[in-house]
């Protein structure tokens, strides 16, 4: 792939950025794969799947992780009678019913939400997304007794389609997952909402120790193996619900100039460099990638990147700690091991994850992270850490491109990244243009919420759109280029451009011509722009 330049003419389109350095040459080399990278390197991570799924007080210094003890028999249901089947099967072994006044919403069934619903081939609950698991027992055995009842016939349910709802069945060894939601919604869009709550599954049990576990019980109840894990699957839900980087199976990073980026690559390989057995290290500004530096020859997948970002942006209690140390599994990297993090807060926006397969190398990743720190506060005159805090995302009302455009998502193929432009009216309701006297200081508190509530549902139908031209710009059996489409609130367009794929929003009124004319103008500032947009280059330890 040829290289790309900046433009020394685009100055002014600049000012939709933070901060405005030169751009070098680029070499074209992602952080990111989509491939699984198990090497037969100097790192044999299978030799590391003996530990468990524990956290070390965060603000002590611990010593390593020991190996893990086999579930206690606390953990199974001994009820060994009826372990073979789902509990409605048998009287004796089913929990009570609600009762018949009962109404779904009572339970947590709003038919006006996406569920999700995740229980164990024998028909144990695991986790329902809204209401209490122990209550939806019932619905669950149901679902899992129809998957029997297909199995039995030599085929899988996939996919049920109930008046304005499509109900998606995909079974994981042990597991079953199950996920209702519109019609309006793509089937792959609801697949991919259970793909990943399946993998945060893994990320916290590991494959391995899943199946060894209902291999010996299959009776057995997960959930007590899976304590406050809950936040961890609504927060890979709504990750895939509000971002389109599990669509576009891509990362976003934050847009920074070219010399700030490489300032802090520096920091970290330097600081870094007296722990040999450091796999991976990744900076994460307001959750968004800033770099990401590893071992050579061992790459990232997007999603095991989603699953690192949800774990931190679910989990606030890491804030109050100098210093995490736990387990963490990465599905797409080594589905049956762990890796070991140590997780800090550098500033109230900035945390660094640094990754080993050593268990006890604390003290080593807890040195290179106070150098690492140390440099990062001396960078750019002490304001390193403030300008990544202060990086914002392209504002389509300054790029210069007349009016018509309200929202842009593009990916870089090669890179496995995308970008995207901030949320502007109509589809954001606090905006850096409101004015303190502005009359919707008048409103009352009711009409508020029922702004932000249209504002975040237009926000939504906006996603809906892209996912759905995603889906047939992809289709294998009628594949197409370029997709446009117009409603009455706004038009839409989809396209493949080479190397990215663009997904615009625009005025409802502008043609197909207006629009096919801002997709050429926003391709080439993309292009001028992509060494600040994406991360173009695979450093190393």
């Amino acid at each position: 792939m040829p290289q790309f330049k900046t433009d020394g003419n685009i100055a002014h389109f600049e000012a939709s950025f933070s901060a405005d350095i030169g751009v070098e040459n680029e070499v074209l080399e992602s952080p990111f794969s989509h491939n699984n990278n198990e090497t037969d390197d100097t790192l044999n991570l299978h030799q590391r799947s003996g530990y468990s799924h524990q956290h070390e007080a965060s603000g002590l210094l611990p010593g390593p992780i020991k190996n893990p003890k086999e579930p206690e028999n606390d953990l199974y249901d001994f009820d060994s009678q009826h372990s073979e089947s789902s509990p409605i099967l048998h009287e004796s072994n089913s929990l009570p019913c609600s009762p018949i006044h009962t109404s779904a919403k009572d339970l947590g069934l709003d038919p006006n939400l996406l569920h999700v619903f995740v229980f164990s081939d024998a028909g144990k609950p695991i986790y329902t997304r809204y209401g209490d698991e122990s209550k939806l027992a019932h619905v669950m055995g149901v679902m899992q007794a129809l998957v029997s009842v297909v199995a039995q016939l030599g085929d899988q349910v996939q996919t049920l389609v109930a008046g304005d709802k499509n109900i998606i069945f995909r079974s994981y060894g042990h597991l079953i997952l199950v996920a209702v939601g519109s019609s309006q919604e793509p089937i792959s869009h609801l697949s991919v909402i259970l793909k990943y709550v399946y993998n945060q599954i893994v990320s916290a049990l590991t494959n391995q120790r899943i199946d060894k576990w209902f291999m010996q019980k299959q009776n057995l109840d997960l959930r007590n193996l899976m304590i406050g894990d809950n936040r961890l699957l609504s927060g890979a839900v709504e990750l895939v619900e509000t971002q389109m980087g599990p669509t576009l199976n891509s990362v976003l990073c934050i847009p920074l100039p070219n010399q700030i980026r490489d300032t802090v690559v520096q920091a970290i390989i330097h600081g870094a460099r007296p722990s040999q057995n450091l796999l991976f290290a990744i900076l994460l500004t307001n959750y968004r990638v800033v770099c990401i530096v590893s071992m050579k020859k061992h790459f990232l997948d997007p999603v095991d990147i989603h699953l690192i970002t949800n774990l931190v942006r679910c989990s606030q209690s890491f804030r109050n700690a100098s210093t995490n140390w736990l387990p963490i599994c990465l599905p797409n990297f080594n589905s049956n091991g762990y890796l070991y993090a140590n997780l800090s807060y550098l500033d109230n926006h900035s945390c660094l994850v640094l990754m080993t397969v050593d268990s006890e190398k604390f003290y080593s990743l807890q040195n290179s992270r106070d150098q690492i720190l140390s440099r990062l506060q001396s960078a750019l005159q002490g304001e390193c850490l403030k300008c990544l805090a202060s990086a914002t995302w392209p504002d389509v009302a300054l790029l210069g491109f007349g009016g018509g455009l309200r929202h842009f998502v593009c990916k870089l193929v090669p890179a496995a990244q995308y970008t995207t432009s901030r949320w502007t009216p109509p589809y954001n309701y606090n905006t850096p243009t409101t004015k303190p006297d502005d009359s919707q200081d008048s409103l009352s508190p009711e009409a508020k919420e029922s702004i932000i509530a249209a504002v975040k549902q237009r926000q939504e139908n906006v996603l809906r759109a892209y996912r759905v031209m995603h889906k047939n710009l992809h289709c294998k059996i009628h594949p197409v280029s370029c997709i446009f489409q117009a409603s009455d609130t706004e038009a839409q367009l989809a396209s493949i451009q080479g190397d990215l794929e663009v997904y615009m929003t625009l005025e409802p009124l502008v043609s197909k011509q207006e629009a096919f004319d801002i997709l050429k103008k926003l391709t080439k500032w993309i292009s001028s722009n992509k060494q600040r947009l994406f991360i173009l280059s695979s450093p190393t330890f």
